[in-house]
């Protein structure tokens, strides 16, 4: 739940950050991180299968490239939510990921260690 109310404000760090992007409603924030979460658990393996032949260029710019491609995607089917272009969507989802990993880098620090 704590993921999902992170993952809200970040569409709204990026609407904020990137010029161009758009969140219209809250609930739209809700929806559309909510619907990212789902689709990067289960397209992003998927997508990384199709993209193998450019994984020379890197992993981290191949996770980036897929975390885009389904950020733009995603955007277009959630009522609210505006991202122009491919470049702001590139824009939008390294903002998202920056946070998401900042969070997670954040909490897993708070976390005791277990014995």
């Amino acid at each position: 739940m704590l993921k999902w109310l992170i993952g809200s404000l970040a569409v709204y760090a990026a609407a904020y950050l990137v010029i161009g992007i758009q969140v219209k409603t809250p609930d739209a924030a809700f929806t559309f991180s909510l619907v990212l979460g789902l689709v990067n658990l289960l397209g992003k393996p998927l997508l990384g299968l199709l993209l193998i032949p450019v994984r020379s260029v890197g992993p981290e710019a191949l996770a980036w490239l897929a975390s885009t491609i389904l950020f733009y995607w995603v955007g277009g089917w959630i009522d609210g939510i505006i991202i122009p272009n491919f470049w702001t969507a590139i824009l939008g989802a390294g903002v998202i990921t920056i946070i998401n990993q900042s969070a997670d880098l954040y909490w897993v620090s708070k976390t005791p260690a277990s014995e």
